[in-house]
């Protein structure tokens, strides 16, 4: 039974040599405001801490993060805080004070158009009882030139990550795949393949909305809701599915509640905002 608890956020960081319109988007704008927001969600999840409401940061999930970003985010989180992976714009970042890696980091390429995708996994150990979850990143096919139709992309990419989780699975592994998975859908598309073919539910088959807390409920690129198709309602969900684009899926792991932390103009209407996607908390066992 899961009984090593953590707390662990994903965020796509947007790249930071996208040539930008928007000023707020621009890179040596977003630097500052990005260190300050991931010190505000570390800052927080050590406060619920210590009040015995929750476990401290211990895992974060990058995407669309270029080195320069990774430098950010590990000096903003702190001297404790290491990346598991280089070369990419996908990482885990993780808090040496309370996990360590076991074995390899393994890297997974995988063909999108006239371009790859990536995925990482690393088994990490709880330092305080040596429970170990397998945990995994990844950021799957957007519309682009170099993938015109990431739709017929994606499921493949589900697949390669689901069959490498179950080579790397060890009995009763429980694993966390973080992702921008570029995919609304709750109860088809990737999200479907994840949970009927590998077990990996995501956010909303394991919480109720009332689970699921923080600044807000939306997690898209752009913000927008009307443009966004949505699932029918469940008993769990009577107003149907959020169709965030970012999620976490996951394997044998309970989970207690999660926390969206919003970057977009409602938070910060003046400035910069610190990407142009929210981040998701999540905290559970395993």
């Amino acid at each position: 039974m899961p009984d090593t608890p953590f707390c662990a956020a994903t965020l796509n960081t947007r790249r930071k040599s996208i040539p930008e319109v928007k000023p707020s988007q621009i890179w040596s704008k977003r630097a500052p405001v990005l260190a300050a927001f991931l010190q505000k969600v570390r800052d927080a999840a050590a406060a619920r801490h210590r009040r015995g409401e929750g476990e401290p940061l211990g895992v974060l999930a990058v995407q669309e993060a270029e080195p320069e970003q990774v430098d950010l985010c590990e000096h903003a989180l702190g001297p404790n805080w290491t990346r598991l992976a280089y070369g990419l714009n996908i990482n885990l970042i993780i808090n040496t004070e309370l996990f360590q890696v076991v074995g390899d980091v393994v890297r997974l390429d995988m063909k999108s158009g006239l371009r790859q995708r990536h995925a990482v996994f690393a088994r990490i150990k709880s330092r305080a009882t040596g429970d170990t979850a397998l945990f995994g990143v990844t950021h799957l096919a957007a519309k682009t030139i170099t993938e015109p139709n990431p739709e017929t992309y994606r499921p493949a990419q589900m697949r390669a990550i689901g069959h490498r989780l179950d080579d790397l699975r060890q009995v009763n592994d429980e694993t966390i795949l973080f992702g921008d998975f570029n995919d609304y859908w709750l109860y088809r598309g990737v999200r479907q393949i994840a949970r009927t073919e590998f077990g990996l539910r995501p956010i909303e088959d394991r919480l109720t909305a009332a689970q699921i807390k923080g600044e807000g409920y939306e997690c898209h690129h752009g913000y927008a809701v009307s443009d966004r198709p949505k699932d029918p309602p469940t008993a769990a969900h009577p107003e149907g599915s959020i169709t965030w684009i970012c999620d976490a899926l996951t394997r044998s792991v309970k989970l207690s509640r999660a926390l969206l932390y919003r970057t977009d103009r409602e938070v910060y209407p003046t400035g910069a905002c610190p990407s142009d996607h929210n981040l998701i908390e999540i905290e559970g066992t395993f």
